[in-house]
């Protein structure tokens, strides 16, 4: 479990290295895997994954990061960046879509 995990998070930090099309395709997706597992925040999924079987949380990267980290009992100390990261990201969206200019 340990290397499964370690890659994850590889993978994961070379995506989000960058302010590019990769980064931004990482967030909408952990957007979205927030929104399927009812959870406001990543640290708040990796706390959710203690409920949930390896099997159920397969479905995509966010996910499965999550679990691993939970079985493996690490924690990320960018997670709660990431949160707030995802917070900023809302709010632009919301301005943009009501037509807010600030």
């Amino acid at each position: 479990m340990a290397v499964l995990t370690q890659e994850l998070l590889l993978y994961a930090e070379r995506c989000m290295r960058h302010e590019d099309v990769s980064k931004n395709i990482m967030l909408a997706g952990l957007n979205r895997t927030l929104d399927q597992w009812l959870c406001d925040s990543f640290v708040e999924l990796i706390e959710e994954m203690e409920l949930w079987k390896w099997d159920d949380a397969t479905g995509d990267l966010w996910s499965r990061l999550a679990k691993a980290l939970q079985q493996s009992n690490i924690s990320v100390t960018w997670a709660e960046q990431l949160d707030s990261r995802l917070a900023g990201i809302s709010a632009y969206h919301w301005k943009t879509e009501l037509g807010c200019s600030n």
